[in-house]
């Protein structure tokens, strides 16, 4: 299954869910997965569909406002600073995969980069793969960002808070470091302020942002405020309102649906890909229930410290997610973290195979969703191949700092 994904990446639903249904069939039939095992799974796996389904509908609806494309119109009629220009879209990535689905985050402002970076005839690859790496970043940081967590959530019974504390204060400080790695080592963005001088950059440049204003002609109103209300609304609620966050969820995306007057293209959001994805991925998940129970009595009796256990899950994480996905890789793996959880205090099994899940999903193009989709953009938009020698270039160094600063922030909070 994993090797097909890998050779076929725009088949990957089929190829899961074929992968399921033989499971299912093998397993009934040996008695290795009996039923009341796969309705388990089909069970655990609703609330995470639902949240889907939700999280979906307020990415769709955040970007038919326009609020980010707004912002960067705005930037473009100030500056041509390409580190500035860089920085801002890195941080703008950022800050809405905190909120909203991270790959929808990173197709927003994706045309819109690709544009400028032409204009500019900056090296775009690596602002690409720091795009990827950033809205991962964010996605790992809060309980709504990203579909690992959407998962971590229903096991670890932590709060949207938990996610913020645990998660997201760490990992702040990690994306302000990787941010200067990425200054740093790419000192280019600097000696293209000299180009900037010529007539012609200048003139394409000031093509780009007349077209940008032209054609989306955004202008702040009275619907993109009350979308971000309800959204901001729905976030307090799952910090103070102590009921089951899918039900929170689902009560603000009927008031989406409500202020929208009912428009059927808003159902389009949902990609029926995705939850068939992730219906077949706890279903594949749930026959591997019993060997990681196994892997976990096997690691248990050798009795590691709960920080060596952490350790183990941040770097299979890390290694099972650089060559499967973030998703398959953190239902593969919750069974273990699950094991764990009752030798290792305040959740840091689960904290801990979400930041291997993050550096794994930050190594390599097929680690993340968005890995595969923006090299297939860049690929039609500068009619070249974006390699994975480039993309390790970036990504290496920067997936090597998110295991070592996981495996020290984890060392600081269990050990000191």
């Amino acid at each position: 299954m994993s090797y097909l994904v890998y050779k076929l990446p725009s088949r990957r639903t089929i190829i899961f869910l074929s992968t399921a249904m033989v499971i299912l069939v093998v397993g009934l039939t040996t008695g290795f997965y009996p039923e009341q095992s796969i309705w388990k799974s089909i069970h655990d796996a609703i609330p995470v569909l639902l949240m889907i389904i939700t999280l979906e509908i307020f990415s769709h609806t955040i970007e038919r406002t326009g609020i980010a494309k707004l912002a960067t119109i705005k930037l473009l009629t100030k500056t041509k600073n390409p580190e500035f220009i860089s920085l801002f879209f890195i941080i703008i990535v950022y800050i809405l995969s905190l909120f909203i689905n991270n790959l929808a985050a990173v197709l927003i402002l994706l045309p819109i980069i690709l544009l400028v970076g032409d204009a500019l005839k900056l090296r775009i690859q690596p602002l690409l793969v720091m795009i990827i790496i950033a809205s991962n970043i964010a996605g790992a940081s809060t309980m709504i960002g990203d579909f690992p967590n959407i998962v971590i959530s229903r096991y670890a019974h932590a709060s949207f808070l938990d996610f913020l504390k645990y998660m997201g204060l760490p990992l702040l400080f990690l994306m302000i470091a990787i941010i200067f790695l990425y200054l740093w080592a790419f000192p280019y963005l600097k000696q293209e302020k000299e180009r900037l001088l010529s007539f012609e950059h200048r003139y394409h440049f000031n093509l780009i942002r007349k077209y940008f204003n032209h054609v989306e002609e955004i202008t702040p109103n009275f619907r993109m405020v009350l979308v971000i209300v309800i959204f901001a609304s729905m976030v307090i609620g799952f910090i103070i309102v102590p009921v089951d966050y899918v039900f929170i969820a689902l009560i603000f995306m009927a008031t989406v649906l409500l202020f929208s007057n009912f428009e059927d293209d808003i159902f389009d959001s949902v990609h029926l890909s995705i939850l068939v994805w992730f219906l077949s991925l706890f279903i594949i998940a749930g026959a591997f229930a019993n060997i990681m129970k196994e892997l976990s009595a096997l690691i248990e009796n050798i009795h590691p410290s709960p920080f060596l256990l952490c350790v183990i899950l941040i770097v299979l994480g890390t290694v099972i997610t650089a060559l499967l996905n973030a998703g398959p890789s953190t239902v593969l793996l919750l069974p273990l973290a699950i094991s764990f959880d009752d030798m290792i205090p305040n959740n840091f099994a689960f904290w801990s195979l979400s930041l291997g899940v993050l550096a794994g999903s930050s190594l390599t193009p097929i680690g993340a969703t968005a890995g595969p989709v923006v090299m297939a953009h860049f690929r039609d938009f500068y009619k070249r191949e974006f390699s994975w020698k480039e993309y390790l270039k970036v990504s290496f160094p920067i997936a090597l700092l998110l295991d070592l600063g996981g495996i020290i922030y984890v060392y600081i909070s269990l050990i000191l």
